[in-house]
């Protein structure tokens, strides 16, 4: 059976991209994420979304323009 969520440590861990970012990613709406009680977990499905090919160098120039 596949994983079909991860936390934020083993999100950091498949993307490279650290948990403060992914956590602005979640506030600003451009990554979801599912609460199981008191956790906060990301859908695989949507790391794959965000992080598929060609999409990581526009997510990069989006930070760079809003000054982060």
């Amino acid at each position: 059976m596949s994983t079909l969520s991860v936390d934020f440590e083993t999100a950091e861990q498949m993307t490279g991209v650290s948990r403060f970012t992914l956590r602005k990613y979640v506030k600003t709406g451009r990554l979801k994420v599912v609460r199981v009680g008191r956790r906060v977990v990301v859908p695989v499905s949507e790391l794959e979304r965000m992080f598929a090919p060609g999409t990581v160098s526009t997510l990069k120039s989006d930070d760079a323009t809003q000054g982060s």
